[in-house]
């Protein structure tokens, strides 16, 4: 029950969010309702799995498969649920309802931006994303970059995952000045659906989760530039198309990863071998989409359980446990300044390398998130630090779309950014993540305030400008 009335308690909050566009920048509200949402949606999807397909319930799952109890379990949700109002309530705090005011405004400025210019630069970043497809730049789960895999990040690497989360909001953008526009063009049309169906691909290529996130972002910014939630008459045909993707996605997903897919080798073939042949090994075999179905339904039965290193860390007797303090702050933000200046960072251990040394709780790889190292470094105090923490990052963030030379354009690629890190990220993130983000934030204002130079975004609100067959094709 409780889980139900948290769900229902946070759906309502994001139905009063979308009725009032002009809030949908607070990240730190949104951030605390996220959590909410997500620990009462990840045990009733456990709860249903658990009982649909293994004929047992959660509290059983907890103990057989996740190595915990139902007491420690709701312990470590009531922890997450204490950091989430804390969250929620810093951005209930004027100077930052103020500073996301004036970045909406700017956001909202964009809208001005000619549909000509707007329009070219889609093609630009699809015609890039194309052919980093078809080199096999992007491969699965990875990208196929020197280095990589021995933890060395090439320097255009973030800038790309930059482009990608600015994708989004560009195609919302495009898509509200379509919607309001007298003539349709149909290039605009066209631009933006191999735009949709790129980043898309991309991001099923690097994961499950990414994949149904980046439909529901295109959503959430086209609502934000339109003012108002779409007809359901034009939204009803939309998701008939896309939720069928999103259902399958991530099953397809899953059985590239399974055993039961026989497929070459991604690094021999390509990834656009590997990706075709791996739909025709699912398209031939209904046998084999049963399979993948009911493993899927076994894995969502513990996955979703997310809060679960946490309860392990908080029931630890105290005298197996040892506070961070700090530690791990403090190495995640020196793992997110440049290898040129400091090249070994396998002094400064993060991650479960760190937290294992501290709280023996396991020897694999497992769910990071802010909470738990919020608890790791601090104890019950982490729950108020660390919130004041990600706070500071959105400060400063905000900061940034403030200053004059920044346009509408640099706001929509700083604050694209960072909507997937008080979302998704709070849920499975380590804080490199945000020392990182917020890293590449600063090194990318240069090129973005190169791209303006060509690609033109006003600074301040005008009249909003649609999508023509003309201005297309001007």
């Amino acid at each position: 029950m409780a889980a139900v009335l948290g769900l229902y308690l946070g759906m309502a909050w994001g139905r009063a969010l979308f009725r009032q566009p002009a809030l949908m920048l607070s990240f730190l509200k949104i951030g605390g309702v996220s959590l909410l949402i997500m620990m009462s949606l990840s045990w009733l999807l456990a709860q249903f799995f658990n009982l649909s397909a293994l004929g047992q319930s959660v509290s059983d799952a907890l103990i057989r498969d996740v190595g915990t109890t139902l007491p420690d379990y709701a312990g470590a949700v009531a922890y997450v649920l204490v950091f989430a109002a804390v969250l929620g309530a810093l951005g209930g705090l004027a100077f930052i309802r103020a500073m996301e005011a004036s970045a909406v405004a700017k956001l909202r400025a964009a809208k001005g931006v000619r549909p000509r210019s707007l329009l070219k630069l889609l093609a630009v970043i699809c015609v890039l994303e194309a052919w980093l497809i078809f080199s096999d730049v992007i491969s699965y789960r990875t990208f196929a970059i020197e280095g990589i895999n021995e933890g060395r990040i090439a320097w255009f690497l973030p800038m790309l995952q930059i482009m990608f989360a600015a994708q989004v909001g560009l195609n919302a953008l495009a898509i509200s000045q379509i919607a309001i526009a007298a003539r349709r063009s149909k290039i605009a049309i066209a631009v933006v659906a191999i735009s949709f169906l790129l980043i898309l691909f991309i991001t099923f290529t690097q994961g499950r989760s990414g994949l149904i996130f980046y439909a529901l972002l295109h959503l959430y910014w086209t609502i934000f530039f339109m003012d108002r939630i779409p007809p359901m008459k034009k939204l009803i045909p939309v998701l008939l198309i896309v939720l069928p993707l999103l259902y399958s996605g991530p099953l397809l997903f899953n059985f590239m990863r399974s055993s039961n897919f026989q497929g070459p080798d991604v690094k021999e073939v390509g990834y656009i071998f590997f990706f075709g042949n791996a739909i025709q090994a699912w398209q031939s075999d209904q046998k084999l989409r049963a399979i993948e179905g009911a493993r899927s339904a076994v894995n969502l039965a513990s996955r979703p359980l997310v809060a679960h290193p946490l309860a392990k860390s908080m029931a630890l007797p105290d005298a197996r446990k040892r506070f961070i303090l700090g530690e791990n702050l403090i190495n995640s933000a020196i793992w997110a300044i440049p290898s040129t200046i400091i090249s070994d960072k396998s002094r400064y251990p993060i991650q479960e390398n760190l937290l294992y040394k501290h709280f023996p709780i396991g020897t694999t790889d497992t769910a990071d998130s802010p909470y738990l190292y919020a608890y790791a470094d601090f104890g019950y105090f982490g729950g108020f630090i660390y919130p004041v923490l990600l706070a500071g990052f959105w400060f400063a963030v905000l900061l940034l779309v403030r200053r004059p030379y920044i346009s509408s354009l640099g706001a929509i690629v700083l604050v694209c950014v960072w909507i997937s890190l008080f979302t998704l990220s709070l849920g499975e993130a380590a804080m490199t993540s945000w020392f990182a983000a917020f890293r590449n934030c600063v090194i990318v204002l240069p090129f973005v305030y190169v791209l303006d130079k060509f690609f033109i975004f006003p600074r301040r609100s005008d009249k909003s400008a649609v999508f023509t067959t003309d201005q297309a094709r001007s």
